[in-house]
């Protein structure tokens, strides 16, 4: 083998990682607003990751007497994979970083949805529980304890969020 060649190669090994980790940097996509949505027809509400959101823009996902709420939180570009699963016959949204806690509502009956939703950052999403009005995901801690106080139970921290949510009110 030559010495150019040999100096060919040593580059490449050198520069491949670089490359790569640059493909990565470059391609980084920035927080998504996971929008929050209300259905009073069912009593539950559901969360809809919406990249092309601006705040302040009306609001044109969700179906016909939707109530759109605000942004839920802002999901990480990377992070834990959050699977979402639907109860078929309430419509409830559940969603869990737990794959033991995707089985088990499986073997309940419940449906997959989707894992395309990511955990990750530093601001908690608490996951609270109400009979009748299923799930319900909020990063606002005055919210989660007053929902509390008004009877539902909170589980857990959910998962992580990038960014706090916005309620719709509060949006310029």
């Amino acid at each position: 083998m030559t010495k150019s060649l040999k100096i060919k190669l040593l580059s490449l090994l050198i520069l491949f990682p670089v490359l790569i980790g640059l493909s990565g940097w470059i391609s980084a996509k920035a927080d998504t607003p996971v929008l929050r949505f209300y259905r009073p027809s069912r009593g539950v509400h559901f969360y809809i990751p919406t990249p092309s959101y601006t705040p302040g823009a009306t609001v044109s996902v969700g179906g016909p007497g939707d109530n759109f709420e605000g942004v839920g939180w802002y999901e990480p570009s990377s992070g834990s994979t959050i699977y979402e699963i639907q109860n078929p016959n309430s419509l409830e949204i559940m969603l869990t970083t737990s794959s033991a806690e995707l089985y088990s509502l499986e073997r309940a009956g419940w449906n997959y949805v989707t894992s395309t939703m990511k955990s990750g950052g530093s601001i908690p999403v608490y996951r609270l529980y109400c009979s009748g009005s299923g799930h319900f995901f909020t990063t606002n801690a005055a919210e989660k304890n007053a929902l509390v106080a008004a009877g539902w139970s909170y589980e857990k921290i959910g998962f992580y969020a990038s960014k706090a949510g916005i309620p719709a009110n509060k949006i310029a």
